[in-house]
């Protein structure tokens, strides 16, 4: 009796575990499922187990949806069987149906067809939404199992031609969730090879873990039929087709004992006659309705209990996470903070989340995505490159020379050429330096909105249980930000126009114009030496460590200068100047320039006819002869698009140094400063958000849960509750169990 009792306890938490998970899927339960055909004796089977005749009675398909009964046994006891019962079925919000109690068996067989009726639209198919239905009865007891529609092969009146299929579906569903204990019910007087039940069941199970095979109308095997007879005994003795639950037979009640009204519990009389012969002496442990009603019993409280530790430990684990959650939302018990407080409090929590993501440098920095800062740095410096890579390919060289070709000739006008003209370089390195315009003052508006967008989502995230709040944050950062987007398209348009302004001939990387023009450098920028101890950086910019650093040279090297005896005069710093040139000037060959294809090849003619274009005109020259103006203007614009193409060698490395620069130093330090506000900044955010409100009303106004947030709250609330029954209904259930049985293996 002990172990019934642990049973019972079992199989009642079973139960209000599935009463507390009706609308939630966290857990897979233990199930009974009983499948067989139509004709195998299933529907007298499920009744036998119950102990009450509830199931609607037809011809054709009767169960046409997933039945699934529980019973529960009380602990008031009444003279006679039947007296204390009752059935009661569950609140169906989506066909309208209330909460029922039944005490007389036949109105409860109505309700049963009349649920059904709603669910498959008074068609004969089928449904896959299942009816509950609880029988508490102190005369059996607990027990659960889920009645499916039976397996048939024709479709009658008005069912689908695909009924079959449909049913198959419906079973299926059922038998191949591993909690599923199949049932597979077989009428013991027909060909048991031909066993729907028993086909599905070993493709779904097929090393028969969780089928139990029951044989129906053993009262029908023909007396004279010893070889019918000996085959389902062998089957039930678990020879012929072992199962890892075996086998079990029964005895339904006759279709003459239905007429009669003969009842279930009187007909046990039959059964015990019929299992008590002879022939079925070796299998009498293995016979019997009350045998099978033990056996899942034992099945079901065995299963619930394997289960019952790792469904606390989830539950607490899943609890745990909605705490944080819920704590995160600013809903964990306590008192909640309101007013100018909580503003204060949420401002504080954006500038944090932003200051982390734009900046940086904290051991608490994500791993699972870019930072909005990492983005923002990998934007502006990669499509930077691309901006300038545009810029620089708007032109082709035939359109640029033939450009500078006309520039060049109405500069001239009708006079004849003499000298070089300089205006015809401003005016080809304006067009050159313009292209670049529009690139980056389209990464500005991108760069922006990537910024913005980034703002906003942390905002949301931060903010979503105050959308109207949010919506203000959001809007005052945007409106800094775009603020600072209008200072940098003036700095960009300004830095644009200094350089088209104002070519710097003299700039010492500028050398071809410096030989061009005969001029020299008047105004030399010696920037390989750097500190006070005259630190050299060479050629590719390393530090040279020589005697340099200990004794300071007298005379100062500048690779780049020319001879100043060309024009210039006055400058004492060049007159020391040796005339050994540096190593610098020396042709570089990279090694990516050996072996290349002839396009490559043909490039780098086109590029030595245009880039080179002067110095090889230079290097013609011999003796004193200092410059040489080529007659023809064709070759005049092509020295100019030289000089030129030089030239924006220069401005392109500035233009591409600086603009990275600008951008991220407007757009996020100065909208971290924002955040700061203090002396280095004029505002703030948390003052411009206080400036916008001056008064309760507006406070209150803005910090108005939204309704996608008071959902979230209710559904964690609503999850939160179920995990915490969850959590009682097992530890009451392992309370109350005998403490060997809980913990005895198997």
């Amino acid at each position: 009796m002990e172990t019934d009792g642990n049973y019972k306890v079992l199989v009642e938490a079973l139960s209000r575990l599935q009463d507390v998970s009706v609308e939630k899927t966290v857990f897979s339960f233990p199930k009974i499922i009983a499948v067989g055909g139509q004709s195998s004796g299933k529907s007298s089977v499920i009744q036998g187990l119950i102990g009450r005749e509830i199931l609607p009675k037809g011809v054709d398909i009767v169960t046409r949806c997933p039945l699934h009964i529980r019973v529960h046994q009380t602990t008031t006891t009444e003279g006679e069987a039947g007296e204390g019962e009752y059935i009661k079925f569950s609140k169906e919000d989506k066909y309208k149906c209330a909460e029922e109690t039944y005490t007389d068996m036949v109105s409860a067989m109505k309700e049963i067809d009349r649920r059904t009726e709603l669910r498959t639209r008074g068609t004969k198919n089928v449904s896959a939404e299942k009816i509950v239905v609880d029988l508490y009865s102190p005369n059996f007891p607990d027990l659960q199992l889920i009645d499916l529609p039976g397996f048939t092969k024709t479709a009658v009146g008005d069912q689908a031609q695909d009924i079959e299929q449909q049913i198959q579906d419906v079973v299926l569903e059922y038998m191949e969730d591993p909690d599923s204990i199949i049932l597979a019910i077989m009428d013991a007087s027909q060909d048991i090879g031909s066993s729907e039940a028993l086909k599905f069941a070993e493709k779904v199970d097929p090393d028969g873990e969780r089928t139990l095979g029951v044989f129906t109308k053993l009262d029908r095997l023909e007396s004279g039929a010893k070889a019918v007879t000996k085959k389902v005994i062998d089957y039930i003795s678990n020879r012929t087709k072992p199962l890892k639950l075996g086998y079990i037979g029964v005895v339904n009640r006759s279709q003459k004992q239905i007429e009669e009204g003969v009842d279930i519990t009187s007909a046990k009389s039959t059964e015990k006659s019929i299992t008590s012969k002879s022939e079925f002496k070796k299998i009498r442990d293995r016979l019997g309705i009350d045998t099978l009603r033990r056996f899942l019993t034992q099945i079901l409280a065995k299963r619930i209990k394997d289960q019952l530790p790792s469904i606390k430990e989830q539950s607490l684990e899943e609890l745990a996470d909605i705490n944080a959650q819920l704590k995160a939302f600013g809903e964990e018990d306590g008192q909640e903070i309101i007013g100018q407080e909580l503003i204060v409090l949420l401002v504080e929590d954006v500038m944090q989340t932003i200051r982390l993501e734009l900046k940086g440098y904290d051991c608490n920095v994500g791993t699972d995505a870019l930072s909005l800062g990492a983005v923002m740095n990998k934007l502006i410096k990669g499509e930077t490159i691309k901006a300038a890579k545009e810029s620089r390919e708007q032109y082709s060289v035939s359109q640029f020379h033939q450009e500078l070709q006309i520039a060049l000739s109405n500069m001239y006008a009708c006079q004849d050429p003499m000298m070089p003209v300089q205006l015809v370089l401003d005016k080809g390195v304006r067009i050159l330096i313009e292209t670049y315009r529009a690139p980056f003052m389209a990464l500005l508006d991108k760069a922006c909105s990537t910024l913005c967008s980034g703002i906003d989502e942390i905002a949301g995230k931060k903010l979503f249980k105050y959308p109207r709040f949010k919506d203000l944050v959001s809007s005052v950062l945007v409106e800094e930000i775009g603020s600072n987007k209008s200072k940098t398209r003036e700095y960009l348009q300004m830095l644009i126009d200094v350089n088209q302004k104002f070519i710097n001939t003299e700039d010492r990387r500028f050398i071809l114009a410096t030989n061009i023009m005969g001029m020299g450098i008047r105004y030399p920028n010696n920037n390989r030496w750097w500190f006070k101890e005259n630190v050299q950086i060479d050629s590719q910019g390393c530090l040279m460590a020589t005697n340099s650093m200990i004794n300071i040279p007298e005379k100062i090297e500048n690779a780049m200068d020319i001879d100043v005896a060309q024009g210039q005069e006055g400058d004492d710093e060049n007159e020391d100047n040796d005339d050994d040139g540096d190593e610098s000037d020396a042709e570089y060959v990279s090694p990516d320039d050996e072996g290349t294809t002839k396009k490559d090849s043909a490039l780098k003619t086109l590029k030595k006819k245009v880039c080179g274009f002067t110095k090889d005109l230079q290097d013609k020259l011999s003796g004193n002869q200092a410059v040489r103006y080529p007659i023809h203007k064709r070759d005049q614009a092509m020295m100019h698009v030289d000089l030129c193409l030089q030239y924006m060698l220069i401005i392109d490395e500035q233009l591409v140094d600086l603009l990275p620069k600008y951008l991220i130093t407007m757009l996020i330090h100065k909208t971290l400063d924002f955040l700061e506000g203090g002396s280095v900044y004029g505002n703030s955010l948390l003052r411009e958000v206080n400036s916008k409100l001056t008064t309760p009303d507006e406070v209150e106004k803005y910090l108005v849960k939204g309704n996608l947030h008071i959902e979230r709250i209710k559904k964690l609330k609503s999850q939160k509750q179920y995990f915490e029954d969850t959590i009682q209904i097992v530890e009451k259930a392992i309370d109350n169990l005998n403490y060997e049985y809980f913990f005895a293996k198997g």
